[in-house]
């Protein structure tokens, strides 16, 4: 094994590492944010798994690769095409309205 090859399997793991604490530890932040600020507003309190599921479909509606038309992972040069990011983020918010209104009568 070179020394190359051991560096990027080192970061590697440490990126992976990384990845995980934040997949289990945004919902977290997320749900005590939500039960903090949102409960005044009068919507219910959320738990853990429900926070989850939440940030699972934000990450799902918010995937910058495709917003920022981004093609190859090892090239920081992105651009920004205006038409999808508008229309993905129209479609994202006439979802996040049609949902407020589905809650305010269910």
């Amino acid at each position: 094994m070179s020394k190359e090859w051991t560096e990027k399997l080192g970061y590697k793991v440490i990126f992976m590492t990384i990845r995980l604490i934040n997949l289990f530890m945004s919902p977290l932040v997320f749900m005590l944010i939500w039960n903090w600020f949102i409960t005044k507003l009068g919507l219910v309190h959320i738990d853990y798994w429900l926070s989850f599921g939440i940030m699972l479909l934000i990450n799902f509606a918010f995937d910058m690769n495709a917003i920022l038309n981004k093609n190859n992972y090892d090239n920081s040069d992105y651009t920004f095409d205006q038409n999808a990011s508008f229309a993905k983020l129209f479609v994202i918010f006439i979802t996040i309205v049609m949902a407020f209104i589905v809650h305010l009568f269910v």
